[in-house]
């Protein structure tokens, strides 16, 4: 989408930030090339709008649970989604996964979103939760642990 300014090459990484943005960062050491620069792209999709709000979340997700997230936008939310947090190695991200949440609007103000059951779709661990609206503007999201 947007030509990078510095070139990255094999120990290169690209990092999603809660807050939308793109973060990418690396060098080739094995080239004597120490790259300290780091650069932020700011996608279009943040620029299509105001960001709904995540005004209430649980800190921990149970597997086949159901929980609740309040937004004051919640009547223009069209998806909600866990991303796992990279890890990358050798331009290679093993862990990054985004997993759509299936949910409905209980109320003007709240969500009730569910967490599949299998841990091969959502492993352990600690997750962003987004919350996008109809123009796919996404929240800021806050870290939740599936346990």
């Amino acid at each position: 989408m947007a030509d990078m300014k510095v070139d990255r090459l094999y120990h290169s990484n690209a990092l999603l930030l809660p807050d939308g943005r793109v973060m990418t960062a690396g060098s080739n050491p094995h080239r004597t090339i120490n790259e300290l620069r780091i650069e932020i792209f700011r996608p279009p999709y943040l620029f299509r709008g105001d960001r709904p709000i995540i005004t209430k979340y649980p800190k921990n997700i149970s597997y086949g649970s159901t929980f609740e997230l309040e937004s004051p936008q919640s009547q223009e939310i069209i998806d909600i989604a866990l991303i796992r947090p990279t890890v990358t190695t050798h331009c290679v991200n093993t862990e990054q996964r985004y997993v759509g949440l299936e949910f409905s609007l209980k109320d003007s103000n709240t969500l009730t979103v569910a967490l599949p059951s299998n841990k091969n779709l959502v492993p352990p661990g600690y997750y962003l939760l987004f919350i996008l609206n109809n123009e796919g503007v996404p929240s800021i999201a806050p870290f939740v642990q599936v346990l």
